[in-house]
């Protein structure tokens, strides 16, 4: 009886020992072994999970990844996070997922793998602006910050654009994006004035203009690539007052006006590549008050670059003009850094003021132009500098005149002064000859008159 007792004392105490090692072993000893089954095997990939919902602006780390190595006998071992990267550590402004590149280091080998995690995106508010019919397309705003519009067809204008009106302390507008089926043809001052707006998606390759459309938003970075919109004429004041922009996309061959398109623009560094521009002829103001812009590009076929880059007050080199500019009035004015020059045409009718202020203009500038409309050209340019004036224009005489007692200037590489006297001995050699013409003419005709008589 006793030995029963004990015998049914110790099953007691035996059960939870046996549970508590099935449990050790489950969680600690088996998948170790397996672990050590596993490395004797060659690595074939990797296994990646992460099933958390990311909110706008939160961090993604390593540690919310669940990461496996995928061995050639079909087993998984664990990955270190000391060997995990990721290519990313915040979620995407827009969109449903952010797509994400795993990568882990297994020796001298990497093995990769891209995944998508869910961001946190719950409809706000949505706003009707098909056309022609309102519920055709609708602009959705969305809880981080993304403001879709989605849908089929042309949207319609509107006196006050309802998703500018809408205020809320939660929400705020960050993002555009646009659905491939919605097909706009004017887009102009769609989002101007939103000084929250940070980021815009492609814009859709139907719009024909943009003008104001992002006027003043003085939080946009990067201006949203124009390539694709083949049809685009109008991009007047397109991103004027956009503060923080500091580059834009090339332009699509069927451009024609861009007006004031970057102006006061103080942190674009970069005038794009404009020679595809070829039908880009109305470029007025266009990247005035550029401070930070450094190099400049000029459209095969422009006519009026009227104050184009006036106040850039970093730009050092004057493009090639082309042979199409009739207007170059303040092009350059107040760009005091500026130092190389090339050419006036003879096609330009006005270049009054052209680089007034331009202190640091030096070496030699071609002028063929024959305008008599150039006051103020060189008003304070060239304070210490050697500025020689060359090319076919009748006015350079004039020009010298004017300037040589305020500058270092030359005329093809002569004194004013000197020009000046050569000029005036020439005109007076050749009134000479005139003058013996008309005498030797008079003599003739009394001549003839005389015999005539006779």
């Amino acid at each position: 009886m006793i030995l029963r007792k004990k015998m049914k004392r110790f099953t007691y105490l035996f059960v939870p020992l046996f549970v508590f090692a099935l449990i050790l072993g489950f969680f600690f000893v088996f998948p170790k072994i397996n672990q050590i089954q596993a490395s004797k095997s060659p690595i074939t990939g990797i296994d990646v999970q992460n099933k958390r919902v990311y909110r706008k602006n939160q961090m993604i780390k390593v540690s919310d990844f669940t990461v496996n190595y995928i061995h050639e006998n079909g087993k998984k071992s664990p990955v270190d996070e000391k060997d995990i990267s990721i290519s990313r550590k915040y979620p995407q402004k827009t969109g449903k997922t952010t797509k994400i590149q795993v990568t882990c280091k297994a020796g001298k080998k990497s093995f990769s793998k891209t995944i998508e995690v869910l961001n946190q995106r719950n409809e706000i508010v949505r706003f009707h602006c098909g056309y022609p019919d309102l519920k055709s397309v609708d602009a959705v705003l969305y809880s981080n910050g993304e403001l879709s519009f989605e849908g089929e067809g042309d949207v319609r204008q509107f006196t006050e654009y309802p998703w500018k009106e809408y205020e809320t302390e939660d929400v705020e507008i960050t993002a555009i994006t646009f659905e491939d089926s919605v097909t706009p043809k004017n887009m102009d001052g769609w989002f101007s004035d939103m000084d929250t707006l940070t980021y815009v998606d492609e814009i859709p390759p139907s719009v024909e203009s943009i003008v104001s459309l992002f006027e003043n938003d003085i939080n946009l970075v990067k201006a949203p690539d124009l390539t694709q919109c083949k049809s685009l004429l109008n991009a007047t004041a397109a991103y004027r007052g956009c503060s923080s922009l500091t580059a834009i996309s090339n332009f699509p061959e069927s451009i024609r006006v861009a007006d004031y398109m970057c102006t006061d623009a103080e942190n674009l560094k970069e005038v794009p590549d404009l020679s595809g521009a070829v039908n880009l002829t109305q470029a007025v103001g266009m990247f005035s008050g550029c401070h930070s812009l450094t190099l400049a590009s000029l459209p095969p076929s422009l006519v009026n670059g009227e104050e184009m880059f006036t106040d850039c007050i970093n730009l050092k080199e004057m493009p090639e003009t082309p042979e199409t500019m009739q207007n170059m009035a303040k092009m350059y004015q107040g760009d005091m850094l500026l130092s190389k020059v090339s050419n006036i045409p003879v096609s330009c009718t006005d270049y009054s003021s052209c680089f007034s202020g331009c202190s640091s203009i030096q070496g030699t500038l071609k002028i063929d132009s024959n305008t008599e409309t150039w006051g103020g050209f060189l008003d304070a340019a060239a304070a210490a500098t050697d500025l020689d004036l060359s090319g076919a224009s009748t006015q350079l005489t004039a020009i010298g005149q004017e300037y040589m007692y305020n500058m270092r200037l030359t005329i093809n590489g002569q004194n004013p002064q000197s020009v000046q006297e050569t000029t005036q001995s020439e005109i007076a050699i050749e009134t000479k000859k005139e003058t013996k013409k008309e005498k030797k003419k008079e003599t003739t005709k009394k001549s003839k008159s005389s015999k005539q008589k006779k």
